[in-house]
């Protein structure tokens, strides 16, 4: 057995729960209970349980897919354009059979979140953000770092789309893949799915324009609930309601409860609960 796997298999015996992609560790349970700022792990661990569920929604209810955190600071590395190709690709290849995506943004400098939401229903990217400034004259400091991801994404479904009629006809795409930390680039032959998102995209716009949504409700800023806000927003509207206009009172602490719980009932993860006492 490689030494990676070996890590790999320590990193997760020392989790209180983990899921195929993502870990929860005693100091991130104890950063929910004690209200502190939560970690990307709890974000990514939460969303993966929330893919997980999709599989018992009943027909005809909104489908919605949870992406991992994006980061452009987590992107900076030795082929950072590769690691933004392999996220954008992904975005890409569950667009077709979903209402919604959600993409939540972590903007570590500032340790903040904010959500970037595709809704295909009403044809918009639309972008969250729980800490806008007071003064409606103060640009957002956050909206760029979306703005920067959505067109790097449109950018990916347009060009996708002009060479549909090529790669269908070679029966081959290119896909950026990581092997052991590293990007790579692979010729695939098309698989079933690759070749329903296709036509998919030969017959549907994706040119969807990006809009702020101002009237979000807005944390405390004196709180670290950025985090928990972004989650709360994603669990709501990914069940087709509509966000208040301000959170309701003690929405954050139950929301806070409500991703712990998620962990501890959650029957296809593992977790022991002595590690976070």
């Amino acid at each position: 057995m490689s030494a990676q796997r070996l890590n790999e298999q320590q990193h997760y015996r020392d989790a209180f729960w983990h899921g195929v992609r993502s870990a929860v560790y005693r100091k991130d349970a104890l950063q929910l209970l004690n209200e502190e700022a939560v970690s990307i792990q709890v974000m990514d661990s939460f969303l993966e349980i929330l893919n997980s569920d999709q599989m018992a929604l009943p027909k005809g209810q909104l489908k919605s897919c949870f992406m991992p955190t994006f980061g452009w600071e987590l992107m900076k590395c030795r082929d950072e354009v590769g690691k933004v190709a392999v996220y954008v690709e992904v975005v890409l290849k569950n667009l077709w059979d979903n209402d919604l995506l959600f993409l939540p943004i972590i903007h570590v400098k500032e340790e903040h979140f904010t959500l970037l939401v595709l809704n295909k229903q009403s044809g918009w990217w639309d972008y969250y953000n729980n800490l806008h400034p007071n003064d409606r004259t103060t640009a957002d400091p956050y909206l760029d770092d979306a703005l920067k991801l959505q067109a790097k994404i449109t950018n990916h479904f347009q060009f996708t789309k002009s060479s549909v009629h090529t790669i269908l006809q070679l029966n081959e795409i290119w896909k950026h893949v990581i092997r052991r930390g590293e990007v790579i680039t692979q010729q695939c032959n098309l698989t079933k799915d690759d070749r329903e998102l296709l036509t998919w995209l030969m017959e549907n716009c994706v040119d969807y324009p990006m809009r702020s949504n101002t009237k979000c409700p807005q944390q405390n800023p004196l709180s670290a609930d950025a985090g928990v806000a972004v989650m709360y927003m994603i669990k709501t509207l990914s069940e087709g309601k509509a966000l208040e206009n301000v959170f309701p009172t003690g929405a954050m602490k139950n929301m806070r409860a409500h991703v712990l719980g998620k962990f501890i009932n959650d029957e296809d993860g593992c977790w022991d609960a002595y590690r976070i006492n």
